[in-house]
């Protein structure tokens, strides 16, 4: 997963969670994450979206999953999904910085131009 994370990216993939038992959210999760990083590479390959995960972003791939209804901030279970997918969401960006020496996902170049003398790299 490369593309910004958005809020309702966070929102999709924890109504996906809450919808599972609680013991089967990390792998849930981890296996959202890696629909939506499939996704992007299919979609950057092909030019055309993946037929099982989408456009590559974290609520496409969510809601390939049974999404429960969104509850108010304050249901414990709710708030605990969405922890498991920010923190997810923070594993995932550490590791691709850390393999291309880069801040994956933002965007380093605006119209051809280089920012702060960065190489236009985008993973």
């Amino acid at each position: 997963m490369r593309r910004p994370v958005l809020p309702g990216d966070i929102t999709s993939t924890a109504r996906a969670l809450l919808a599972v038992a609680p013991a089967q959210r990390r792998v849930l999760c981890e296996r959202i994450f890696a629909g939506a990083g499939q996704a992007l590479r299919h979609s950057r390959r092909h030019r055309r979206l993946c037929p099982d995960w989408g456009d590559g972003s974290l609520s496409a791939a969510a809601r390939r999953f049974p999404l429960a209804d969104e509850p108010f901030y304050d249901a414990p279970q709710y708030l605990s999904c969405t922890r498991l997918a920010q923190a997810v969401s923070a594993i995932t960006l550490r590791a691709a910085q850390r393999l291309c020496g880069y801040a994956c996902g933002l965007i380093l170049r605006v119209d051809g131009l280089k920012i702060n003398g960065l190489p236009d790299h985008i993973c």
